[in-house]
């Protein structure tokens, strides 16, 4: 074989491995392969051309993933949205659309109003955002309202046996429409979710209290989760006294730690000695 036709040879096959479109135009040109049909296929057969073929084979599957159908969403009326907020003066709405995220697993789910809410509407909205006492409500920092309520049937109840046992819900109220997303969630609170638990694992006595919130929602590989308590009166004079001591000042974290003390897993719980409310969170990284 001579120089130019291993350099020819040579060409071509980086082509072919490359930028393989070019291919059939510089084979012909270098008279290495004649028959058209031959330089095509050996095209469709190129590293390029199946990569091609693997990435819109992944983005369709990644679309088929984000499709579901409106028996399976969990919150898909006008009722189911009433339970879950106690809004009984919330106005018609229509499902418009709804969709899985395909990586999270979040499912979506947009609705209009049939007819435009009244100014008596996003006024409860406001007293509900302002009440210390509802945890769930809160406004949101570009328009309207949130609400956001989690729970897992067992350490908690539900806010009706109609809703699937483990769940997280966010729902967004704006004078357009209504936006929910949620999350089937696992629970990680397991040895943290009654009195006897809390005392055994942290050192301090705790009163009792119930469960009132949960909300778990994964990062990537990890995830994120809140749990609130609300205790049956505000943290008296013995368990204060008691946290002080032991803790440092009103907050206590555990976890599993790598040799250089980087968290792997870490709990937190934080008491506020005004208030009733009792939050933990855990993060894993």
């Amino acid at each position: 074989m001579n120089t130019k036709k291993a350099s020819d040879i040579l060409i071509c096959f980086l082509w072919w491995m490359t930028v393989s479109l070019v291919f059939p135009f510089q084979a012909r040109k270098r008279g290495l392969v004649k028959r058209r049909w031959v330089r095509i296929l050996l095209t469709l057969l190129s590293p390029a051309a199946v990569v091609s073929y693997l990435l819109v084979w992944f983005l369709w599957s990644v679309g088929r993933g984000a499709e579901i159908s409106p028996e399976e969403l969990a919150f898909s009326t006008r009722d189911d949205i009433v339970l879950l907020t106690g809004l009984q003066d919330l106005p018609d709405i229509e499902l418009k659309s709804f969709w899985r995220d395909p990586w999270e697993g979040t499912v979506f789910a947009r609705f209009e109003y049939a007819d435009g809410p009244s100014a008596d509407f996003f006024s409860d909205l406001e007293k509900r955002t302002a009440d210390e006492e509802d945890i769930y409500w809160n406004p949101n920092p570009v328009s309207g309202y949130d609400f956001e309520r989690g729970w897992y049937a067992g350490p908690m109840e539900k806010p009706s046996e109609s809703f699937p046992d483990n769940a997280s819900v966010k729902v967004h109220f704006s004078d357009k429409g209504i936006s929910v997303q949620y999350d089937y969630q696992p629970f990680v609170f397991k040895g943290l979710s009654t009195p006897q638990e809390l005392t055994g694992r942290t050192g301090v006595a705790f009163p009792p209290f119930e469960i009132i919130d949960y909300c778990w929602h994964p990062v990537g590989p990890d995830a994120v989760a809140t749990m609130t308590l609300r205790l049956q009166a505000k943290p008296g004079r013995r368990f204060i006294k008691d946290l002080t001591s032991k803790w440092k000042g009103y907050v206590w974290k555990d976890g599993d730690y790598d040799p250089e003390g980087i968290p792997q897993k870490e709990y937190t719980i934080y008491v506020d000695e005004a208030s009733r409310f009792v939050t933990i969170h855990y993060a894993s990284y």
